[in-house]
């Protein structure tokens, strides 16, 4: 396609996704804004489409820490009831 054949507001549109690669903040994102670059976008939609995904993003990333959380509190919580169980158990065979 030769450049004197693509709308002005297209090539703002495809400016405004290379900034937000490059401003996004990790790589999960970027691959959203380059699968939203190269695929047929009806421009006028965009805003719409990058709102979306910046919820989607939103999302998945709090999912994310609610699992890092828990892993980082649940595990060590778990381990050490079954530490105290063992050590209990132990204690009362010797007991007897």
């Amino acid at each position: 396609m030769d450049g004197s054949t693509i709308p002005y507001y297209v090539v703002e549109e495809r400016k405004k996704l290379n900034r937000c690669i490059e401003e996004a903040p990790n790589d999960y994102e970027k691959e959203i804004y380059r699968a939203i670059r190269n695929m047929p976008v009806p421009y006028e939609k965009l805003n719409e489409i990058l709102e979306n995904s910046r919820d989607i993003i939103t999302s998945k990333q709090n999912r994310k820490a609610k699992n890092r959380k828990f892993f980082a509190t649940g595990i060590p919580i778990i381990f050490m009831i079954l530490v105290v169980a063992v050590y209990t158990l132990l204690n009362k065979q010797g007991d007897d």
